[in-house]
């Protein structure tokens, strides 16, 4: 059985923190679509490293697969 990401609870915190709105650091654009619903966000801020010959594959990867916000360099 292949399991499912779920960010309800990562959403329901800030709300029972009675936390306004948060600025939200990621690439991922589930994320971002997850936590609209329930929390505020001001701000998403991307999160951008190093690109090496090490990581290149996996940004590529969560990229083109996933739709991560990522800046490969104009690769």
């Amino acid at each position: 059985m292949k399991r499912r990401r779920t960010r309800k609870v990562a959403a329901a915190i800030p709300m029972l923190k009675k936390v306004g709105d948060i600025r939200l650091i990621t690439n991922n654009p589930s994320k971002v679509d997850a936590l609209r619903y329930g929390v505020k966000l001001r701000d998403v801020v991307p999160l951008q490293t190093g690109l090496t010959e090490y990581n290149e594959r996996c940004f590529e990867t969560k990229r083109d697969r996933f739709g991560h916000h990522l800046d490969l360099g104009g690769k």
